[in-house]
Formats: C-alpha cells, sequence, structure tokens
C-alpha cells in the first residue's frame, strides 16, 4: 500500500469521523504549548500506518528517514523525527478508532454505515 493511498483512506474515513468524534482529536493537540501544528493529524496518523506496512524498513527511525527524504512532497509540513516521536503515544486512542474504522471498510453494509462495534458511522 502507498502512503497516498493511506492518507486518501484516511482522509475518507476522517470525514466520517471528524464530526462525531471531534473531542478525540482536540485531545491530540491539549497540552502542547505554541501555536497548532501545521501538519495535518491525518498525516501524521498516516505515517504510523503506513510504516507498519513497509516491512523494508528495520526500525521506525530508518522509515521516518526515508519519508524526510523522499516524500517531502506528499509532506509539506512535515515535523522532525524527534517531534514525532513526542507526539507518538497520543496517536494511541485515535489509532485504535481509525484502524476498527479502516478494518470494516470492506464490510460496509448497503446503506453506507460502518460497523465499529457499538456504533455506527454513516458515509453518507
Amino acid at each position: 500500500m502507498e502512503i497516498q493511498e493511506v492518507i486518501q483512506r484516511l482522509n475518507n474515513v476522517f470525514t466520517v469521523l471528524e464530526p462525531k468524534h471531534r473531542e478525540l482529536f482536540a485531545t491530540f493537540y491539549r497540552g502542547r504549548r505554541g501555536p497548532p501544528p501545521r501538519m495535518p493529524l491525518v498525516q501524521i496518523i498516516a505515517i504510523a500506518i503506513h510504516y507498519h506496512y513497509s516491512a523494508q524498513f528495520a526500525n521506525f527511525k530508518d522509515y521516518y528517514r526515508h519519508i524526510q527524504k523522499n516524500h517531502r512532497a506528499d509532506f509539506p509540513h512535515l515535523i522532525s523525527y524527534n517531534r514525532y516521536v513526542e507526539w507518538k503515544p497520543r496517536l494511541t486512542e485515535i489509532l485504535e478508532v481509525l484502524v476498527r474504522l479502516m478494518a470494516n471498510e470492506e464490510e460496509e453494509d448497503d446503506d453506507n454505515t460502518i460497523d465499529i462495534g457499538q456504533e455506527h458511522l454513516t458515509t453518507h
């Protein structure tokens, strides 16, 4: 799976998820000093997800260096490796919800709902 495909799928899921879980996304930046980051949360999450699809890298640091070197156009506001590592633990809750949504995307009902346990999100 290419990084652009991950970003596109996340954008589709965020369209559904963001209005309903706005507070969840807001917690990602809470407690942080200074202006909000320019790198969109979708891209931060896409990097974390895509890393797990990329078996060619020995560790996350090598993968992130590859992103910095070869995918600058895909991530014009890419944050430093150290900043990313600082933020990575905050992604856990958001990733849990998103992974469940993306896993169920293929099992979407005819009425365009996505089942995520006890919740059902309408996609259209």
